[in-house]
């Protein structure tokens, strides 16, 4: 699978008559894909706090 096709299946873009599209800001990735260990969300908590983008929620 390809890098469109993941992004089609996880409703990132999408593709109508040939032309594609993608929303203004990207979700982040824990909204996306299915992290099942607190400590992953917490990482990418402290990942974000260093960047001064908090995780939200």
């Amino acid at each position: 699978m390809g890098l469109a096709e993941v992004m089609v299946a996880l409703g990132i873009a999408s593709q109508t008559s040939g032309v594609w599209s993608m929303p203004v800001t990207l979700p982040p990735p824990e909204d996306e894909l299915p992290l099942a260990a607190r400590t992953r969300i917490s990482g990418l908590a402290r990942l974000r706090a260093a960047q001064g983008r908090p995780l939200e929620g």
